[in-house]
């Protein structure tokens, strides 16, 4: 109550403060972030950084592989791009998210949007969009050939280190980049002292050559790996012992004249991932005996987008083409026996390719005034080209084809060939010092490799998993209205949002028999709330920060709610800046939340605040020191949409002992230190 009450105040505050004169705000509601070593120190991953900034939440299995949430939307809900790239997971559990595979001290910079502000980037996107980036250097005449950043981090909780180097070397005509990041952590305790499993062990790096003959091209090549071991996951049936990403890129851009210029990007991305339930844990027992059991799975991914662009006075038009192609294929097996037995095929070859073409303009009525919007539309089909392939396993097990049919009737061509249309439109107004908006978009959404395909095969007391091609694509009306400013003394912004969403594809658990049934089907849905983030500056070193998130998530089909909406949560922070440092003291809130979705098996969860301090010191300009304190008076909590692997996960085999919601980090002391140069 009291947050709430602060959150009022400042509201209340920021809207009778004296205003100066503000800064222009650009045009867009994404939310752009730098990335300097102070807003890194306490992240473990890029999914942890996400869930760290406004309006954005996370799931969490372990200590790496946070899956992003935004406004209630994950998964292919979002579009998340690695320097242009899309990057699916090869888990069919979601152990490792496209964050999972984002080195996050090798980019420049985070663009965060927010439900559909462009469609320049692919289909879908509901959610949102995360955009990582790198920047290609400038040279100069005068520069130095060399530069770069070097730095490291240690946490006390689960002994957790990380390390990472980026280095440019170049001139005028071009340059090389190298970057590299290494992270390894043990299991970390949460607020009782209990040990929760979630170590992991992570490389990553790349290497980017750069041609740049003049003011008006630039080319690029680059190659880029993660290789991922004995990666942990509490809140899973199994763990990972391998994952591997291998990332292959070319981009241009030049600009053909004084109002035109084109660009272009191809990728192509493969993912081999393993897990299992005996390599990092103790085999279940079953009937007497360790059931081992693994999936290798594999994701390949081509990317390919072609755009031009054109200035011409107060008018700025944008189209071009996208191509998507992705391959997944996963298999269930019983290691156990001898021989080796197929239970599934999880993924049975499953094709997704997307083809689209897009079309933005920007209107600048006045300094003031700008109106933007843009159509898209994509052509989708999906196939999975094994679904007859019956496992050589035990008589029991079924084809995918043959658990379409058993699951919903749907028999024969399993190929999906859908159109997807796409549209937005928003308005902007700068008036008296605050930046008004509002928009109001439309998109489609073809199901993924999991909810239109995924195939899992069960015995007697065991869970199937089984997807449905004969799903509609999902489609969104949305409407977003906000207010934004900004003074030398203060800044706000509130923003209301909307989703009306017809053929929403919901995940559900039904009891067959013996057997419980995970399986989709379309239902009419809705997402709505409101985020709001401010601040308060004052007596020269000060600054008071806050910020806050209510929204919810209803099945309009059935009533009761959606799963994975995060309960009513905030921040509020304390800082001191004087000169070279910046002392902070944030507390991070979330309500009780008991509004749960049954077929998701979420739980109750109690509400909490949890303390944080941090002590940051610019050394020099370029060298900087960190430490602090994450969860000082170790308080056992959870975030309320993480997983509960006993009654949400179908891989989990046999039984285990943590059947809670996952539970977050106790008290982690942590020190942070970079250098650039």
């Amino acid at each position: 109550m009291r947050f709430w009450c602060a959150v009022i105040f400042f509201v209340v505050y920021s809207a009778c403060a004296s205003a100066n004169e503000l800064a222009t705000v650009r045009v867009g509601a994404a939310v752009s972030s730098e990335l300097s070593p102070d807003v890194l120190h306490s992240a473990a991953d890029s999914g942890d950084w996400l869930r760290q900034q406004p309006g954005v939440d996370g799931v969490r299995m372990g200590g790496h592989g946070i899956d992003p949430v935004i406004r209630g939307q994950s998964q292919n809900r979002l579009n998340i791009l690695l320097d242009d790239s899309f990057v699916y997971g090869g888990c069919p559990n979601r152990m490792d998210p496209p964050t999972a595979y984002a080195p996050l001290h090798s980019y420049d910079e985070v663009e965060i949007r927010k439900g559909i502000t462009s469609l320049q980037d692919g289909p879908g996107g509901s959610g949102g969009t995360v955009l990582f980036r790198r920047v290609t250097p400038v040279f100069l005449e005068n520069d130095a050939p060399v530069r770069g950043d070097f730095g490291g981090r240690y946490g006390s909780n689960g002994d957790s280190r990380e390390a990472w180097t980026n280095l440019i070397v170049g001139n005028e005509d071009g340059y090389l980049r190298t970057f590299g990041q290494y992270g390894k952590a043990n299991n970390y305790e949460d607020g009782d002292g209990r040990e929760i499993a979630s170590g992991y062990e992570i490389r990553q790096g790349g290497v980017i050559l750069g041609w740049t003959p003049n003011a008006d091209s630039e080319w690029s090549v680059q190659y880029e790996q993660t290789r991922e071991r004995d990666v942990q996951f509490a809140g899973a049936g199994m763990d990972s012992p391998r994952s591997d990403s291998t990332t292959v890129a070319l981009k241009g851009r030049h600009r053909m004249s004084s109002r035109w210029t084109l660009s272009g990007n191809v990728s192509w991305n493969q993912v081999d991932h393993l897990m299992d339930n005996f390599s990092l844990r103790p085999a279940p027992i079953q009937m007497g005996s360790a059931m081992k059991v693994e999936v290798p799975s594999e994701s390949e991914t081509l990317t390919a987008k072609l755009m031009a662009e054109s200035v011409s006075g107060p008018t700025e038009i944008a189209f071009g083409l996208n191509a998507q192609r992705n391959r997944r294929d996963a298999v269930l097996r019983n290691v156990s026996s001898s021989p080796v037995l197929e239970l599934a095929r999880l993924w049975p070859d499953v094709m997704i390719r997307h083809l689209g073409g897009f079309a933005e303009v920007t209107q600048h009525f006045s300094d003031q005034q700008r109106l933007s919007g843009g159509v898209r539309i994509d052509h989708a089909v999906a196939r999975p080209r094994d679904s007859n392939e019956r496992p050589a396993g035990p008589p029991w097990v079924r084809s995918a084809a043959q658990l379409y049919e058993q699951a919903y009737g749907v028999r024969g061509d399993l190929e999906v060939r859908e159109w997807l249309p796409a549209a937005f439109l928003r308005f902007e107004l700068d008036q008296q010092g605050h930046h008004w908006f509002a928009s109001a978009s439309y998109s489609e959404r073809l199901g993924d490799a999991s909810e239109l395909y995924i195939a899992r095969n069960a015995a007697m007391g065991n869970q199937q998993w089984i997807g449905n091609p004969d799903l509609a694509p999902e489609a969104h009306r949305q409407l977003d209205i906000g207010l934004r400013s900004q003074a030398s003394r203060w800044d706000s912004q509130l923003t209301l949002f909307a989703d009306d969403v017809e053929d929403y594809i919901y995940r559900e658990q039904v009891q067959i028999g013996t057997i419980k049934r995970d399986r989709y089907r379309n239902i009419r849905a809705s997402l709505y709330g409101l985020e709001w983030e401010g601040g308060v500056r004052y007596a020269s070193h000060w600054e008071t920060r806050a910020q806050a998130l209510i929204m919810r998530g209803d099945n309009r089909s059935d009533g009761g709610t959606l799963a994975q909406v995060s309960p009513y949560q905030g921040q509020l922070s304390q800082h001191w800046r004087p000169g070279k440092w910046d002392a902070s003291i944030t507390l991070r809130l979330a309500a009780a939340n008991d509004r749960l979705n049954e077929d998701a098996g979420e739980q109750a969860s109690a509400g909490y605040t949890v303390v944080d301090l941090g002590l940051m010191w610019m050394v020099s300009q370029n060298a900087e020191i960190a430490l602090g304190v994450d969860n000082l008076f170790d308080k056992r909590y959870v975030n309320f949409i993480n997983r509960n692997r006993a009654a949400s996960d179908p891989l989990n085999i046999g039984e285990d002992s943590f059947t809670d919601t996952l539970t977050e980090p106790g008290r982690n002391a942590w020190i942070s230190a970079s250098y650039r140069f």
